[in-house]
């Protein structure tokens, strides 16, 4: 019974450990690329503090990231390149001022809208919101000559 619930033991622990190999190595392969949104929030733990939805109805595409202590004035969220940065900065000032600061960088997705991005933050949550491009709208009729 005990070499029974050994081996047993044994295929889980290989199981978790080839689970976890195939995890650090995806981690290895995206490590010098952004994060891209919303394939890995949630695969990886590092991206706690994100989550994003969809709202195909209203065409709109939301991203929330915790800021907790964070001021308004001491966030910045810049696009460059379909490169979403949001930087925070919060500074405690109890006897020696001490600084901290949050960062995520993603890849955004390809079917909205981030110049038309509205930002908020409210209870220490930013909320980021995009307008999604209407099927339609990326279609580009070509004339034939």
């Amino acid at each position: 019974m005990n070499d029974l619930m050994l081996r047993k033991g044994k295929n889980d622990l290989l199981k978790e450990f080839n689970s976890m190999s195939s995890l650090l190595e995806s981690v290895m392969d995206n490590f010098f690329t952004p994060l891209s949104i919303p394939e890995h929030i949630e695969k990886f733990s590092w991206a706690k503090g994100l989550e994003s939805s969809r709202d195909k109805e209203n065409g709109k595409y939301f991203l929330y990231a915790d800021f907790p202590g964070v001021k308004k004035e001491d966030i910045t969220i810049e696009v460059k390149d379909r490169v979403l940065s949001i930087k925070g900065l919060r500074e405690k000032k109890s006897g020696k001022v001490k600084s901290s600061e949050r960062r995520y960088d993603l890849i955004l997705p390809d079917d909205l809208i981030s110049e038309k991005c509205e930002a908020k933050l409210e209870d220490g949550v930013l909320t980021l919101e995009f307008p999604l491009i209407k099927e339609e709208d990326s279609r580009i009729k070509i004339e034939v000559k």
